[in-house]
C-alpha cells in the first residue's frame, strides 16, 4: 500500500527546491496552479523544467501577507509530503505521476503545488515529494493544517482505483467515524491489518480477511441478531457476545483459536453497529429471500474447496449492492455505466455478474419493487415465507425472536 509522510516547512522555498533537484537527481516534475509558467518560459526562452517555482511560491506568500509569524510562532510557509508507492507493486515513474498529481489535485485543489520525482532510495523505488504552498489562491488565506487521515485515506482511494495494493480505511469524510482520534481499528469502517493486508496482496490466505467475508455474506442475508447468528453458524463462524454488549469475538468454529473482534474488524462489523444496520431495513434483508439459500450454499462450497477468490466475490459483490442501494441487476449496471473510474467500474461489473449467476438480485426494478412490497408486508404481519428455515427444513417460517429484541439483545 502508499504511504505518506508529511513535514512542515517554515523558510522559503529555495532551499527545498536546490535539495529536490540538485545534481539532476529529480526523475521529473509536475507543477499545478502556476498560472505564470507559459509567460515566465517564453520571456527566458529557457524551457518548462527551468521555471523557477520556488520564486514563484515565495512571491505569492508575501503578495497575501502569509510570510509573517502567527501567534508569536514562525509561520508555516510550506506542506512537505512524501508519497512512496508499495514496494511490491512495482510503479512506474508514470503511474507515480498519475497517483501523484490526481492526489495533489483532489487535496489541494486552490494551492500551488510542486512535484518532484525521485529514485534515490535503496531498491531505486521512485516516489514523489509534493510541496504545498501556504497560500489559498481563492481566498489568500493560510493553509490549515489537513487532517492526515483523510489525506491518507484518499491516497488509498485512488491506489485502489488504479489496481494498486492499498487499505481501506477514513475515506468517507461524511463518516462520524473520521473524526475519532483513538487507535485505528476504532475509526476505519473496515479494518485491514498490515498482515492482512500483505498475505492478501500476494494471493495467500488471511484467516482474518475469511472471517470477514463470511460475516459479510450472513449480514447482506440477514434481518435479525437470531439470523444472523444462525448463518454465521451454517458457515463455519462462532459469534460470542463480549461483556458489555457492544461487540462480539468471532473464530472460525474449526479452528477456535483464530479470534477476531467486529471492533477489529472495523466498525462496520461492530455488534452495535450491525444491529443499528439490521434495523434500519425495517425488516428487509439485503438480499431478497429467493437468493439467501443460493448465496449461502455458495459461501459453504467456496469454504469447503477452499476457494477463497469465490468467497471474496461474494463478499464484494453484497458490499457493492450495499454501496449502491441498487435492488437489482438492472441498477448495478447502470451503477457501472455511470462510474467513470475504471477499478470501481469493473468492481461493480464483477457485482453484476455474480448477482446473475447466484440470484442475489431480480433482474429488473419492476421484480424488485414487487419482492420488496412483499417482504415488508410479510414483516407487518409478523410471519415470512422462506425457501428455508433455520433446521433446514422448507415452508412456513414462524416469527423470528430477534424481531422482539431490543438493540443491545436483551428481549423487551
Amino acid at each position: 500500500m502508499p504511504a505518506i509522510k508529511a513535514i512542515s516547512g517554515h523558510t522559503g522555498l529555495a532551499a527545498a527546491r536546490r535539495y529536490l533537484e540538485r545534481d539532476g537527481r529529480a526523475l521529473a516534475r509536475d507543477l499545478l496552479h502556476f498560472s505564470r509558467i507559459d509567460e515566465a518560459v517564453r520571456q527566458s526562452g529557457r524551457g518548462v523544467d527551468d521555471f523557477e517555482w520556488d520564486v514563484a511560491m515565495d512571491e505569492t506568500r508575501r503578495a497575501n501577507g502569509n510570510d509573517a509569524p502567527w501567534r508569536g510562532r514562525p509561520a508555516r510557509t510550506y506542506k512537505h509530503y512524501v508519497l512512496s508507492p508499495d514496494p511490491r507493486d512495482g510503479v512506474s515513474l508514470a503511474d507515480l505521476r498519475g497517483l501523484a498529481v490526481r492526489w495533489a489535485e483532489e487535496s489541494f485543489p486552490d494551492f500551488q503545488v510542486a512535484i518532484v520525482y525521485h529514485d534515490d532510495n535503496e531498491g531505486r523505488i521512485p516516489h514523489a515529494h509534493v510541496i504545498v504552498n501556504n497560500t489559498n489562491l481563492a481566498t489568500g488565506n493560510r493553509l490549515r493544517d489537513p487532517d492526515p487521515g483523510l489525506l491518507n485515506g484518499r491516497l488509498q482511494a485512488i491506489a485502489r482505483n488504479m489496481g494498486l495494493s492499498h487499505f481501506e480505511g477514513r475515506i468517507d469524510a461524511g463518516h462520524p467515524d473520521t473524526r475519532k482520534r483513538a487507535s485505528r481499528e476504532n475509526y476505519q469502517r473496515v479494518h485491514v491489518g498490515r498482515a492482512e493486508a500483505e498475505l492478501s496482496s500476494r494471493g495467500a490466505y488471511s484467516w482474518v480477511a475469511d472471517i470477514r467475508s463470511r460475516v459479510d455474506v450472513a449480514i447482506a442475508s440477514s434481518r435479525t441478531e437470531r439470523e444472523l447468528l444462525g448463518r454465521l453458524s451454517r458457515l463455519g463462524v462462532e459469534a460470542s457476545v463480549r461483556g458489555d454488549g457492544s461487540d462480539w469475538t468471532f473464530s472460525l468454529a474449526d479452528q477456535p483459536s483464530r479470534r477476531v473482534s467486529g471492533t477489529r474488524l472495523g466498525t462496520d462489523y461492530r455488534r452495535t453497529d450491525v444491529l443499528t444496520r439490521l434495523a434500519a431495513r425495517r425488516g428487509e434483508a439485503l438480499l431478497p429471500d429467493g437468493s439467501v439459500v443460493s448465496v449461502e450454499e455458495a459461501a459453504r462450497r467456496a469454504i469447503e474447496l477452499r476457494d477463497f477468490s469465490e468467497l471474496r466475490g461474494l463478499s464484494s459483490a453484497v458490499a457493492v449492492i450495499e454501496e449502491t442501494r441498487a435492488r437489482s441487476v438492472e441498477e448495478l449496471v447502470a451503477a457501472a455505466e455511470r462510474c467513470d473510474e475504471p477499478g470501481v467500474r469493473e468492481r461493480i461489473d464483477a457485482a453484476a455478474a455474480l448477482a446473475r449467476e447466484y440470484g442475489m438480485l431480480p433482474k429488473r426494478r419492476e421484480a424488485a419493487r414487487r419482492t420488496g412490497h412483499a417482504q415488508r408486508k410479510d414483516a407487518r404481519s409478523g410471519v415470512r415465507q422462506s425457501t428455508q428455515n433455520d433446521e433446514g427444513r422448507t415452508g412456513r417460517q414462524q416469527p423470528e425472536l430477534g424481531q422482539d429484541r431490543r438493540m443491545d439483545g436483551r428481549p423487551r
